[in-house]
């Protein structure tokens, strides 16, 4: 497997500073890595969200809370998003 063949698909929930620094970081160092990241955001705060908009291959996946729990309905959100990307191989992970 090569790098053009893998989608990283994560959830994220920013409530407070220090939270919302430290996944940006995680997300950077993640960015750096030139692969597309797939990330739904529920209810994280907005200037977390804005901070992220800097890396182009960062893809923030519209979160829309159902009757779902909220973690199963952030992994349908981001895996769903991830799926429309070619290739649709995806690895999910949760900073």
């Amino acid at each position: 497997m090569t790098n053009s063949e893998i989608i990283i698909a994560t959830i994220t929930w920013a409530r407070d500073e220090p939270e919302s620094n430290r996944l940006s970081r995680a997300l950077a160092a993640l960015a750096s890595h030139a692969l597309p990241v797939v990330v739904a955001a529920g209810g994280s705060r907005v200037d977390f969200v804005n901070s992220l908009k800097q890396y182009s291959n960062i893809i923030f996946q519209p979160y829309q809370p159902t009757s779902n729990p909220r973690l199963l309905g952030q992994v349908k959100s981001t895996l769903s998003g991830a799926s429309k990307l070619k290739p649709p191989v995806c690895a999910l992970y949760r900073g």
